[in-house]
């Protein structure tokens, strides 16, 4: 008997349901998504899911889906998944989650979805007994069959996939694509003439990236993965307020790198690739 993981609405677990009785009551749980893309992103792999499935059968979704299972992480049974249901395995990529809900008539779907992404080449051998045909499909050509023929595609990867492409997009920026995009989030007072704004943010963030290292020194004496995760969103702002400084004062983020690449490369007398 299969079981899901039962969660409250911030993804903490809560108990254990078998799999169809927490679909027929609609009680929240855990699942993951699995987007699989050629290795230059232009194409995505979708599999039609078979027309016996217990919801959505027929219907043409992302490259695999599913639950993890009790004392099972997400990233391990995200690969467990993919090598079962399609074949084959890779390099995943946890991207975001989110909750959706919606009714199959006496199927309810309330699930807080885990996006995860990889690329892959090769050959693809899924179980007809899950997956009744495949194909690797153009993104531009599936975000344009999305808004013409929406019903041939399930719920989930409706409410998904521009948004897995668009991160996609962000993920492969270089500084002067990043600097550009996060210009157009920036909102002050008098911006582009007020440098000390993003000046005493980058002051505060640089502040509160060393405030939380020096509590893991001082209460865990050791960096945790968890740890980790936390500091990586701090250092994300303190890029951010950087790179508003730089904007304030005409300067690139790329040309700054590239200076400071040039200037490392003088002190120790090295070659930078």
């Amino acid at each position: 008997m299969e079981k899901v993981v039962l969660v409250d609405l911030n993804d903490n677990p809560i108990g254990v349901e078998e799999k169809l009785k927490a679909h027929r009551e609609g009680k929240l749980h855990r699942a993951f998504s699995i987007f699989i893309f050629d290795p230059k992103k232009e194409k995505i792999l979708l599999q039609k899911r078979h027309k016996d499935k217990y919801h959505s059968g027929g219907l043409w979704t992302n490259t695999c889906c599913s639950h993890p299972r009790p004392n099972e992480s997400l990233k391990e049974a995200a690969h467990r998944r993919l090598k079962e249901e399609m074949g084959f395995d890779c390099k995943l990529q946890h991207l975001f989650s989110f909750i959706y809900r919606t009714d199959f008539g006496q199927i309810k779907e309330f699930e807080i979805d885990h996006i995860f992404v990889g690329c892959y080449q090769g050959e693809v051998k899924p179980d007809p007994k899950e997956v009744e045909d495949f194909k690797w499909a153009k993104i531009n050509d599936v975000l344009k069959d999305l808004k013409e023929k929406p019903d041939k595609y399930t719920v989930w990867f409706r409410l998904s996939f521009e948004k897995v492409i668009n991160l996609l997009k962000m993920l492969s920026l270089n500084f002067k694509e990043y600097q550009k995009l996060s210009r157009k989030t920036a909102i002050y007072p008098d911006k582009d003439k007020n440098f000390i704004f993003p000046a005493l943010g980058l002051a505060g963030e640089t502040g509160e990236v060393i405030e939380r290292i020096k509590k893991i020194i001082r209460d865990k004496k050791k960096m945790e993965e968890e740890d980790k995760k936390e500091l990586k969103k701090e250092l994300g702002d303190v890029l951010w307020y950087l790179s508003q400084l730089a904007s304030e004062l005409n300067l690139s983020l790329e040309e700054i790198a590239q200076e400071n690449l040039k200037k490392i490369a003088e002190k120790y007398n090295k070659k930078i690739p």
